[in-house]
């Protein structure tokens, strides 16, 4: 879940039941005129995460460490973001 005025994206665990349980803070972005806005999980279980206000999609491995920083060509506000193309691996953002 992205909080945007937090700066943060927190790691919510679902159970079959839909509830979740031991919530908890996933990464804490700095920088920018606003935090995370869109997510995007790929194949491998790593997840992208369009830092609005920063111009940036921030992709991280399945334990949060940073792999990519994308900087954006359409301006800082990155907000949508998805996985798509033939293999499911392009990364796109708008």
């Amino acid at each position: 879940m992205a909080l945007t005025r937090a700066n943060q994206v927190w790691r919510l665990p679902l159970h079959p039941d839909g509830t979740t349980s031991k919530v908890s803070a996933f990464i804490n972005l700095s920088g920018g005129l606003a935090g995370p806005d869109g997510l995007a999980m790929n194949k491998d279980g790593g997840l992208a995460i369009a830092h609005c206000g920063l111009g940036t999609v921030w992709v991280l491995n399945r334990l949060g460490e940073p792999l990519y920083r994308v900087q954006s060509c359409e301006g800082l506000s990155t907000t949508n973001i998805a996985y798509g193309g033939s293999d499911n691996r392009q990364l796109l953002h708008h």
